[in-house]
């Protein structure tokens, strides 16, 4: 680890934070997810329950073309509340949703640019071991002139 450039290094710990991030994102919108479905379907079941229960109560009455006017209103607007509860919380779904894709995005992009430091880290390392191989040779070259300029005077 301390043969790579401070940059890997620096990339490395990004890509380490992001996959933390990427699972409490996750761990956060499935929960989520699984809620805004049981919360939708729920809303769905009771609004079919109500307008059953409309129905039957109208026709108990013998009434079945009209309900009080009050009545009716009032299951109007809980109809009309509930509706706009799972308009929410599909809204609310989609925003984690784009959120977690946002993340798994930025995950992707650490982890290419961690791929591409590397690869320059590896590609100057072997670059550095051949200048130091040329180095040693030059020096082992230096050393035999000299020796032949000694044994020349």
């Amino acid at each position: 680890r301390q043969l790579l450039s401070p940059l890997l290094l620096a990339y490395d710990d990004r890509v380490v934070e992001l996959e933390g991030d990427l699972q409490h994102a996750k761990a956060d919108i499935t929960p989520l997810h699984d809620q805004i479905r049981s919360l939708v379907e729920e809303n769905e079941r009771i609004r079919r329950e109500f307008k059953r229960y409309l129905e039957t109560s109208a026709k108990q009455r013998g009434d079945s073309n009209e309900l009080a006017s009050d009545e009716w209103k009032e299951m109007e607007e809980r109809i009309e509340l509930l509706t706009s509860e799972n308009d929410i919380l599909v809204e609310q779904q989609q925003i984690l949703q784009g959120e977690l894709e946002r993340v798994q995005t930025m995950y992707q992009e650490g982890e290419r640019e961690v791929g591409r430091a590397h690869k320059g880290a590896t590609e100057d390392k072997h670059m550095v071991e051949l200048v130091e191989h040329r180095a040693i040779e030059l020096t082992q070259e230096v050393d035999r002139l000299r020796q032949e300029l000694a044994e020349a005077l």
